[in-house]
């Protein structure tokens, strides 16, 4: 559909739009020919407001959702929190896992990663969970558990520090802090115990730098 069509027939005809807001690249319609400028001045010919929102850049960089991607695929989630403003998370039902944690490793809160939803780079971060409303330290793999017989599905796994209660079919919402380590294969379960020991220790030396009520939701 043509731009000036989509704005007069279905964003002004049907939708009663009085004022439209884009970002300075913004552009749609057919072919994407409907430029932020061009939209302005049909606006304007039509008698509805726009503004155009300009550039934004930190350290010289455009803040874009595209270059944010990148950094969350990364697993830099450190630089994605300072362009987006707030922690990446992941939100989810949990479910019950294979409970190969609970029995031989540490247990673990796990929720897939939602249909659509860019998944940060596979591996082990420093996280903070919410759990009904509260904050908890917690440390998170991202990953398809190589070790213990990987399924294909990445799944968001976290062992919450010092919480001993029920969380199978809770609402969680998970916090990425900093990237620890990639995902690897380890040798046996034994083996990846003693890593994770390791990662539950890095985890809570890192969050000591990111005080929870600074964080911005």
């Amino acid at each position: 559909m043509p731009w000036d069509r989509f704005l007069e027939d279905i964003l002004i005809g049907q939708m009663e739009a009085v004022h439209l807001v884009v970002g300075h690249d913004f552009c749609f319609g057919y072919k994407g020919l409907g430029t932020a400028p061009l939209l302005k001045e049909r606006c304007g010919q039509l008698g509805i407001g726009c503004d155009i929102i300009p550039e934004v850049e930190m350290d010289g960089i455009t803040v874009s959702s595209t270059h944010i991607r990148s950094l969350v695929a990364q697993g830099n989630v450190e630089r994605a929190a300072q362009f987006l403003g707030y922690r990446y998370f992941i939100s989810g039902y949990t479910r019950r896992g294979r409970g190969i944690g609970h029995r031989e490793l540490f247990a673990t809160a796990n929720i897939p990663l939602p249909d659509g939803l860019l998944s940060p780079a596979r591996g082990v971060y420093a996280t903070r969970v919410m759990v009904d409303g509260r904050l908890y330290n917690a440390v998170t793999n991202v990953g398809i558990n190589p070790t213990v017989g990987e399924t294909g599905e990445v799944v968001i796994e976290s062992h919450i520090f010092d919480f001993d209660s029920e969380l199978y079919g809770k609402y969680l919402r998970v916090f990425f802090y900093r990237f620890l380590r990639s995902e690897r294969k380890f040798t046996d379960v034994t083996a990846l115990r003693e890593q994770i020991s390791r990662d539950i220790a890095a985890s809570r030396e890192c969050l000591v730098a990111f005080p929870a009520e600074t964080d911005l939701f």
